[in-house]
């Protein structure tokens, strides 16, 4: 699950990745560093992820900074992703996967790097005609933007809405 875990199952490619060393008393005081280790997976039932795209949250803001006490320190932050399976059990090697939430970026490594270690259960094909940033954007983000909608008292009967999103690169 961690960059250098001491036993397990060692991914032969270094993974390179936004670590969080300690919990931050505010978004000013984040001290994110980059860094490149060994990925280990814990049992025969995770994979490791190539990831393609990411997923920024308010979860991972307030995991950071104290306001979800059962965030673990050192760790990576990301909690929704889309990749390629690039370890792990044969039938999955390859396929275009997404997946988000659970422990991921909380309590164990997140998606915020190059790779991720996961559950195979944690994975849901990616649709063919969906890109891997679409998927990516499936997870927290699509229920942030539906909470929003509800709390807002919208849509309305007869009424269309958009959520938009954006990347960088």
């Amino acid at each position: 699950m961690n960059l250098a875990a001491p036993t397990g199952i060692p991914f032969g490619k270094p993974a390179t990745r936004v670590r969080l060393q300690e919990k931050a008393s505010d978004v000013a005081s984040l001290r994110p560093a980059i860094e490149t280790g060994p990925l280990v997976m814990a049992n025969g039932d995770e994979v490791v992820v190539q990831i393609s795209a990411a997923a920024v949250n308010p979860s991972d803001v307030k995991a950071a900074t104290g306001l979800m006490p059962y965030a673990v320190f050192p760790r990576t932050p990301g909690r929704d992703f889309a990749g390629t399976v690039v370890a792990g059990p044969a039938d999955l090697m390859g396929k275009s996967v997404f997946g988000s939430s659970g422990d991921l970026g909380i309590r164990r490594d997140g998606s915020h790097g190059t790779h991720v270690v996961v559950p195979r259960d944690g994975l849901v094909a990616k649709p063919a005609g969906m890109s891997f940033a679409e998927a990516a954007g499936i997870g927290v983000p699509f229920v942030t933007a539906i909470e929003g909608f509800r709390r807002a008292g919208l849509p309305e009967r007869g009424m269309s809405c958009s959520s938009w999103a954006s990347t960088a690169r």
